[in-house]
């Protein structure tokens, strides 16, 4: 290397810090990682405002990590359900009434009982007071047409399809109008 060669990459050096720095009338923003004082927006997607409900729940980076938060729980639920004499089955792909393919988490049935129930255990960042009702809601409503293929698939009687969700750590489940705290919901509830 001579030394107009390290004179050339110096003042290239030079040039990208200059553009790094954003010169705006009455304050200079330095543009690098971190929060701006320019805009709110998220450091990562940059397409909503940066909250924590958006980057835990919402923010597209963060998906990886939330799928696999997901699908811990939904193995130690599992895990939990095995353990107590249930035969469980997780991501289950059944057809609705419909025609189309859904997965759901969990299936679970004890031999000898008559209940048998459908768990969707569902990661949500707490944003108002009905949430777990739309969640419970939500969750019955895209599963219960797939209770016919898994009751001729499985053999079943009464499936009964559970949304629950997990905040804080905690699973919470809303009470089911079928169900009276009955032995499953204890369990997952103690999972």
């Amino acid at each position: 290397m001579n030394a107009g060669d390290f004179n050339r990459q110096r003042c290239s050096f030079d040039e990208d810090r200059r553009r790094q720095t954003i010169a705006l009338p009455e304050k200079r923003t330095t543009v690098s990682s971190g929060r701006t004082q320019d805009n709110n927006r998220c450091r990562r997607c940059h397409c909503e405002v940066e909250t924590l409900a958006h980057v835990l729940g919402s923010c597209r980076f963060g998906e990886t990590l939330r799928n696999s938060r997901h699908h811990k729980i939904r193995s130690v639920i599992a895990t939990c359900l095995k353990s107590n004499g249930y035969t469980t089955y997780e991501e289950v792909q059944g057809i609705a009434d419909t025609g189309s393919h859904r997965r759901i988490d969990i299936i679970t049935f004890k031999p000898g009982e008559t209940k048998d129930y459908i768990l969707d255990p569902t990661i949500r960042f707490e944003t108002h007071q009905n949430q777990l009702e739309e969640v419970n809601l939500e969750k019955s409503t895209i599963y219960e047409p797939t209770i016919p293929y898994y009751k001729t698939s499985y053999k079943l009687r009464d499936i009964d399809v559970i949304g629950s969700m997990i905040r804080n750590f905690l699973i919470e489940i809303l009470p089911h109008p079928r169900i009276e705290r009955s032995d499953i919901i204890n369990l997952v509830l103690s999972c």
